[in-house]
């Protein structure tokens, strides 16, 4: 018995469509599913074969402010990428905010990036060096 993925990710959104158009030009992810749950819609990204970005709308009853890097729960989520400087430059170009330059972290052995999404959700692109 394992654990074989990560299925999805859920992050509650302000507003659901700002957030969709967000992952979608700046990911290149896919709407696959948008389903009206009654308190709440939930729209389905897909980030590759079998994971999936899950966006909360819960009907003008998400507040909007900062999420803190020290509060406990989720820190923030993190995508591994083939080529980091091509993702730094589309970025860019797509004006997202960053939160960290691209930097390499020795003992990890990684470069990354962190943006900070519309609903305040910080997201790593990482690449192995």
């Amino acid at each position: 018995m394992k654990i074989d993925r990560i299925d999805h990710i859920a992050v509650n959104t302000v507003d659901i469509e700002e957030s969709v158009k967000y992952y979608e030009e700046m990911f290149g992810f896919q709407e696959v599913n948008r389903a009206d749950m009654g308190e709440c819609v939930l729209v389905y990204l897909e980030i590759n074969s079998g994971s999936y970005l899950e966006l909360f709308d819960l009907k003008g009853d998400c507040v909007k402010g900062d999420i803190s890097g020290n509060l406990q729960g989720l820190k923030h989520i993190a995508f591994h990428v083939d080529d980091i400087i091509a993702w730094e430059k589309k970025l860019r170009e797509k004006k997202a905010e960053f939160v960290m330059q691209l930097t390499r972290m020795e003992p990890i052995k990684k470069d990354g990036i962190l943006i900070k999404d519309p609903n305040g959700v910080i997201v790593e692109l990482s690449a192995d060096y």
